[in-house]
């Protein structure tokens, strides 16, 4: 990183804070005293800070219990929000937090869903000898109104106050060598993986030669083709340390990586999204082009692939009959009703590519939620 783009992300790590726990109440902030300065936190969005979790590591007395860290976890995320900070903004966070006796500043990264990522500055906790303080009820309701409040899933705050572990977040999205039928899907084996689909997200793809690369849309103009890969917990963290072997890319803060292991919401069709992992890069080669959004439709394999996708999901080759059980699970089936839908679903290789099927759709009625190719 050169000196000029090294003093910009100091500059953007001061301007932003990222608040996981009672700081994300206005009413929180409002109570203490001295109250957080007017105009000193903007809400910026929604944020993802990468392989931490939650937990409950250190006791207050002014809370009566255990209050939220943000604990080393590989693998995991914790939600919260960016917020722009002035420097009086600054200067009352840390009174708040104690910092540096109770909370230390942590510069880091976040992640945004989009595929960004943002220089922050938060807290966590200085001693971590407790492994977990029970939080009082009242601290708990705080940060649960919060979390509400901001669109955030409970489901992670409560296991914390539970001492129960995080969820790790388990889903990949892949867009070139790494998906189905291409040189690096090996990486994947089948005893790990739980499900495959088609999928896409927002970006944009450029052709590095043997390999693309995608890169954010913050404008959600474009969106790239590619796989959504969800492995069992249990395989997680042997796969992000081949993954980010494989993608050359050597952790949050580090200089240096080819790509970088960032977030990003993915469209499985029917109006599903899943946040998943996906590996960017911001800066491709200068001889990369950019390219439609779909590498197997680049490298000429994209309707050979839709083929073979349903040749797994109907292995009979009655593909029909198959139509027939998806529109039946979607209106009142009685004679007659839904014959057209049902035949214009056919061949499906042709509504897969024009987007009137979705390789979920198919799963959901044959059972197979893992179509793996033969390897190349």
């Amino acid at each position: 990183m050169s000196l000029e783009a090294r003093c910009l992300s100091e500059v953007t790590m001061k301007r932003y804070y990222f608040a996981y726990g009672s700081n994300l109440s206005e009413e929180d902030r409002a109570a203490y005293s001295p109250p957080c300065p007017p105009g000193a936190l903007k809400k910026v969005s929604v944020a993802f800070l990468p392989d931490r979790q939650l937990g409950f590591t250190r006791r207050s007395t002014t809370r009566g219990g255990g209050v939220l860290d943000v604990v080393p976890s590989r693998g995991c995320v914790v939600a919260g929000v960016l917020f722009e900070a002035t420097e009086a903004g600054w200067a009352w966070l840390d009174k708040k937090e104690g910092s540096p006796r109770h909370y230390r500043h942590l510069d880091t990264v976040v992640l945004t869903a989009d595929g960004r990522m943002v220089p922050v500055r938060t807290y966590e906790v200085v001693d971590r000898s407790l492994i977990f303080v029970s939080p009082a009820d009242a601290y708990l309701d705080i940060c649960r109104k919060a979390w509400e409040d901001h669109g955030l899933d409970l489901t992670a705050l409560e296991a914390a106050a539970k001492n129960e572990p995080a969820s790790p977040l388990t889903s990949f999205f892949v867009y070139g060598t790494l998906m189905r039928g291409e040189s690096r899907h090996g990486v994947f084996a089948p005893q790990d993986v739980e499900c495959m689909l088609l999928a896409k997200a927002f970006g944009r793809l450029v052709d590095c030669g043997a390999y693309p690369a995608m890169r954010p849309d913050p404008e959600a103009r474009a969106m790239v083709q590619g796989d959504l890969i969800r492995v069992g917990a249990a395989a997680l963290l042997r796969l992000i340390d081949a993954l980010d072997d494989i993608e050359g890319f050597r952790g949050y803060g580090v200089d240096g990586s080819l790509f970088e292991r960032r977030l990003t919401e993915v469209d499985v069709g029917e109006g599903r999204t899943r946040l998943a992992w996906v590996y960017m890069m911001d800066q491709p080669p200068d001889d990369a082009v950019r390219i439609d959004g779909n590498w197997r439709v680049r490298s000429g394999r994209w309707r050979s692939f839709l083929q073979e996708i349903v040749s797994i999901h109907c292995p009979g080759g009655e593909e029909l009959s198959l139509a027939r059980a998806i529109i039946g699970s979607q209106v009142r089936w009685a004679p007659g009703d839904g014959e057209a839908e049902a035949r214009a679903l056919v061949p499906f290789a042709d509504a897969l590519d024009r987007g009137a099927l979705s390789e979920r759709t198919l799963a959901q009625t044959s059972g197979r939620w893992v179509a793996k190719l033969d390897d190349p």
